[in-house]
């Protein structure tokens, strides 16, 4: 019996994969779908944040379309920056042209003097794009949305995950826009309606031997046993677990000192989310914005209306705002949601006489894992200590990663077809 801890997408695809093997898919929820789920109200959807589907491998659109036949929405992105009192196109080393003139002298000079390759995410940022580009957009962003120096971050995520123009493409950029959009993101699907959350049911509609509402409260490694909140015990010969792996870690009795104090050490960020109805169509042309400037509060803004006429009633818009903070950082949310407020009209996104309301505040514990030395040297033990209790992690969190929607479909894919 396989034992999946966790009705997210990862644990979903494992166990859709798994297609007639034996196994038990466990989530405390009374819905699956992890953070890949939508909520409505008031005629509103609105997703645990945002979520789009891009890809690269060929088997996610197949997949996609089997799970959601007709059920998506091709787009090409429509992103940008706001900074200095005007919108710059996403991504921002390929569109100078749009910055005041004296910002984007700035940043060619320091991009031609660029050097080095960069062993933290700062120096990293400085070696690909110069320190003008690093002090007007880079650095303030990434410290905004990470809460720590980001000389403690280590930059192989950034690889894949930032878009790099080539030399050419940067000084073309700097006096007219580019014709070819840059970035792993530059086009995605979604669902035409119900939000993002109808690929998990879509998910879970297909796999059987899911349990919903089951807490797991302890695991016994070497009896190779869950413990569930009710006391009910259930043995397993293979435990496959999605939950974030501090928590995973937490749960285990007899664990090493060494690792449960290296469990402690890894870190990560957690978002405050507040979804936002205006009753006026359109209220920006953009799907997201991100806000490197420290006198708003958020870092990003997405808009779910611009990926579905269904995610809002007709005339309306909806607004979904992001705050990082750190995990146990107290919160005064009232605080937040007026300084939201402001720095929305601030930046012309609310305008006078609209009539907005907060529908929705949502804390994300674990929102973005942090690449520092101790997850680069803590990660590896862990896991290999974990398959020698018959256990193995999947997902976002469970392998404790920076990952995107199609990644942890594939990884679910590929571990299924390694068990059978």
């Amino acid at each position: 019996m396989i034992l999946i801890l966790g009705a997210g997408l990862a644990g979903l695809s494992l166990a859709y994969h798994l297609g007639d093997a034996p196994y038990m898919i466990l989530e405390k929820e009374q819905e699956p779908g992890g953070l890949c789920r939508s909520m409505k109200l008031d005629g509103f959807t609105f997703d645990y944040t945002g979520h789009l589907l891009h890809w690269r491998n060929p088997y996610t659109p197949s997949l996609l379309e089997e799970l959601l036949p007709d059920g998506w929405i091709g787009h090409r992105r429509r992103a940008a920056i706001y900074l200095y009192g005007r919108f710059i196109p996403y991504p921002f080393q390929a569109n100078l042209w749009a910055l005041p003139r004296g910002v984007r002298e700035d940043c060619i000079k320091g991009y031609q003097d660029r050097r080095g390759t960069g062993d933290d995410f700062l120096s990293w940022i400085e070696a690909h794009f110069g320190k003008g580009m690093a002090e007007h957009f880079f650095i303030p962003y990434n410290r905004k949305l990470w809460r720590i120096p980001l000389e403690e971050i280590s930059p192989e995520w950034a690889e894949r995950f930032i878009p790099k123009p080539s030399p050419e493409e940067v000084l073309r950029g700097r006096g007219n826009p580019l014709q070819q959009q840059l970035g792993y993101h530059r086009s995605f699907l979604y669902p035409k309606e119900g939000g993002i959350g109808t690929l998990a049911e879509a998910l879970a509609q297909r796999v059987k031997g899911l349990q919903l509402g089951r807490a797991v409260s302890s695991i016994r490694p070497k009896d190779r046993v869950v413990v569930l909140e009710d006391g009910e015990e259930l043995p397993y010969q293979l435990l496959v677990s999605t939950l974030p792996l501090p928590e995973l870690l937490e749960m285990m009795e007899g664990l090493p000192e060494e690792v449960l104090q290296g469990a402690k050490g890894l870190r990560y960020v957690s978002v405050f989310v507040i979804g936002m109805a205006v009753d006026r169509p359109e209220v920006s042309p953009y799907h997201w914005i991100y806000f490197p400037e420290a006198r708003f509060p958020f870092y990003r803004v997405g808009f779910p209306s611009s990926l579905s006429p269904k995610m809002a009633p007709e005339g309306k818009s909806s607004l979904c705002v992001e705050v990082s903070h750190r995990p146990d950082e107290p919160l005064n949310q009232q605080a937040l949601i007026d300084q939201t407020l402001q720095g929305l009209s601030e930046a012309g996104i609310i305008q006078e006489g609209d009539r907005v309301r907060v529908l929705l505040t949502l804390d994300i514990r674990y929102a973005y894992v942090i690449y520092d030395k101790g997850r680069r040297a803590l990660l590896p033990k862990v896991l290999q200590f974990l398959e020698g209790y018959g256990i193995r992690c999947l997902g976002r969190y469970g392998l404790w990663q920076y990952a995107t929607m199609e990644d942890v479909l594939l990884e679910g894919r590929d571990l299924a077809t390694e068990l059978r």
